[in-house]
């Protein structure tokens, strides 16, 4: 149990890592070509915040964005480096961070978002970077035990335990 669990959250921490630096990668190239001020700064924040799933790339776009409005102070560039940045945020989040995941954590979506406001809400930011390593520890250990097996299929994303 303690290798399953070693193996899934240290699989999650390195693919969430790369997909988090080549995030702040792109975002680096994207405000060095709009002239954002201290762009290395803001790519490693954004990088860092999207640790925190879901609410994460928000925080992390719209940091610069408030910055780029006071610089530029026409609404529409802001909107249209908002937009520019949104892109590497959805490419990596909705397609190709799913599809390297995997069933890596097998964590319901709905869980997460439980768990992230329960977690974020005792221990803060640091709460909320490991909500998702928390739950999904819960529902390995939670499978591996007979009596608990059915609450671990309820927390699941897709009623299986691997």
């Amino acid at each position: 149990m303690i290798r399953d669990v070693n193996s899934r959250i240290g699989t999650y921490l390195v693919i969430k890592s790369l997909i988090n630096i080549v995030l702040g990668l792109a975002s680096y190239g994207i405000m060095l070509v709009h002239g954002v001020e201290f762009a290395g700064f803001w790519a490693i924040l954004i990088g860092l915040f999207n640790y925190i799933p879901y609410f994460g790339g928000i925080i992390g776009v719209t940091l610069p964005s408030l910055l780029v409005l006071l610089g530029y102070g026409e609404i529409w560039q802001v909107i249209a480096f908002v937009l520019v940045m949104c892109i590497p945020q959805v490419a990596l989040g909705n397609f190709i961070e799913p599809r390297l995941m995997g069933n890596s954590l097998n964590v319901s979506p709905f869980v997460i978002l439980v768990s992230l406001v329960v977690w974020t809400s005792l221990w803060g930011i640091f709460g909320a970077i490991l909500a998702v390593p928390i739950m999904a520890i819960l529902v390995i250990i939670l499978s591996e035990i007979d009596a608990t097996r059915p609450i671990a299929v309820l927390l699941s994303r897709d009623g299986s335990l691997n």
